[in-house]
């Protein structure tokens, strides 16, 4: 890769910083309520429009009934506690922006977390941010890419995508013609390029 790259997008949650409870939740929930329900919840983006939990356990229980321990699941799943930015977060953020790349975010994320760039303190290296509420598109549909790219009126090819996920991340980001970097920290997909740690960008940008 060259230096033909005018903007660097990144995901937030398990690219820049993890949450203790967000992995878990979503197994807990899956395992106990179904993936139906958990399909159901995200409503093909329809969660990222509603503007309280509340809002979203009303939908579901207009769907089915739940019981109290099944709605906390719900709530706890979607109001994941303990975020925190990753160690080499900041290190990254630091040098990309002395290389004078512009720097954004896309991430699928309930209004509940509207205020995460400000809470883990990185919200200054970021020349913008698109989250799925305000938008009403999730990764990996083509649109909320499109999207982010006229806002910086910046080309596909002048994009590149890093995350976490190979289907939201990287298949969403190349299906919108953007290139892609997988973020493996495990080591375990069979995919390039990718990298185990975010400091690694360092020797491709």
């Amino acid at each position: 890769m060259d230096k033909k790259y005018k903007l660097i997008i990144f995901d937030l949650i398990d690219t820049l910083a993890n949450s203790e409870s967000i992995s878990e939740s979503t197994k807990i929930l899956e395992q106990e309520i179904g993936t139906e329900i958990v399909d159901f919840i995200i409503g093909g983006g329809k969660i990222d429009t509603e503007k309280t939990v509340d809002d979203v356990i009303t939908r579901v229980k207009n769907f089915r009934n739940i019981s109290n321990e099944e709605e906390q699941m719900i709530r706890t799943w979607i109001e994941p506690s303990g975020t925190f930015l990753l160690s080499e977060a900041i290190e990254i953020l630091k040098y990309l922006k002395e290389k004078s790349y512009l720097l954004g975010i896309i991430s699928n994320s309930p209004p509940t977390t509207q205020d995460q760039l400000e809470d883990l303190g990185i919200s200054s290296y970021f020349d913008s941010a698109v989250f799925s509420f305000e938008c009403g598109y999730r990764k990996p549909s083509r649109e909320i890419y499109d999207l982010f790219l006229k806002r910086f009126n910046v080309s596909a090819s002048e994009a590149l995508m890093i995350g976490d996920s190979m289907k939201n991340d990287v298949s969403g980001a190349q299906n919108a013609g953007l290139d892609a970097i997988l973020l493996d920290k495990d080591d375990v997909i069979n995919f390039s390029p990718k990298i185990k740690n975010l400091l690694e960008l360092k020797n491709i940008l």
